[in-house]
């Protein structure tokens, strides 16, 4: 008999109106912005009374509204995570940069290293300079298996041709995974175009439902891609490495593909600037 994984367990967040999307943590929010212009009520003139609590509504509602950067995450959430990012730390994917920066701060001269990133078109793969140090960077996408109803010989298998790569192979790497926006577009638009074709009550109710679900998906629901990054300081290393790889685990079926350098642009976009989403490739459904 074969073995299914069943979730034990739903979450999700508690929704005040199934008309309008305003959830408890939204009212919440909402209130304690609120409260904390109440304190402040006293510092402001008479005169400017109603603008301050006009401004202070629309701002706490603001705060409030999904992310237009970072789905599944609050206004105040990305405009947290922009303000404590260490600007040494993310930097824009960019072809051509200055490879340092000088900043003054209380008098002194702080000197920092800005990450250049080049993509190499003849050995495909991403030329990365700090001002200090020089090495080489690529991706590959990994094929996702389902393990749980795999047969336990498959995925001893799986194992081995990993484990005969780590012992071949010493150059470094990391796996990666991300998230996709979930888009529905299509589907909902062929669900349309049915709710408009028929005359049935019956069957309308049911088209109703299935573009509501479909609506949620998109909204809710997000697709997760893993990807493997490697490196090396030579561009003979990093060509290398990625022969090796494919050969010693792209045994009877394919598990790392190569990406375009639209996808891999856009993943190392992330990589340097984790308040975005990812636009493009696979986000449909």
């Amino acid at each position: 008999m074969e073995k299914y994984h069943v979730p034990q367990e739903l979450k999700s967040q508690t929704k005040l109106t199934s008309a309008v999307p305003i959830y408890v943590k939204d009212v919440f929010i909402i209130s304690f912005i609120l409260g904390i212009a109440y304190i402040f009520r006293n510092l402001v003139a008479d005169e400017l009374t109603t603008v301050y609590w006009i401004t202070a509504v629309c701002t706490a509602v603001i705060l409030a509204l999904p992310s237009f950067f970072n789905r599944k995450r609050r206004m105040y959430e990305s405009l947290f995570l922009y303000l404590s990012r260490d600007s040494a730390v993310y930097s824009s994917a960019v072809k051509e940069s200055d490879s340092t920066a000088e900043k003054e701060k209380s008098g002194r001269r702080i000197r920092k290293n800005r990450l250049s990133i080049q993509y190499n078109q003849d050995y495909q793969c991403f030329e990365m300079d700090d001002g200090a140090n020089h090495w080489y960077a690529n991706l590959m996408e990994i094929v996702t298996k389902d393990i749980i109803n795999a047969a336990p010989d498959e995925i001893d298998y799986d194992i081995a041709k990993i484990t005969k790569f780590n012992k071949l192979e010493y150059e470094p790497y990391k796996i990666i995974a991300m998230n996709f926006p979930c888009s529905t577009n299509g589907q909902q638009g062929y669900v349309q175009r049915k709710i408009s074709r028929t005359n049935n009550v019956h069957f309308q109710e049911f088209l109703q439902d299935s573009l509501k679900e479909l609506e949620w998906i998109q909204k809710q629901k997000t697709k997760r891609e893993f990807y493997l990054m490697y490196f090396s300081d030579s561009l003979d290393g990093i060509k290398k490495l990625d022969a090796d790889m494919k050969i010693a685990v792209n045994k009877s079926e394919i598990l790392f593909e190569d990406m375009t350098f639209e996808k891999k642009l856009q993943v190392f976009y992330r990589i340097n600037n984790p308040s975005t989403i990812m636009q493009g490739g696979t986000e449909e459904a």
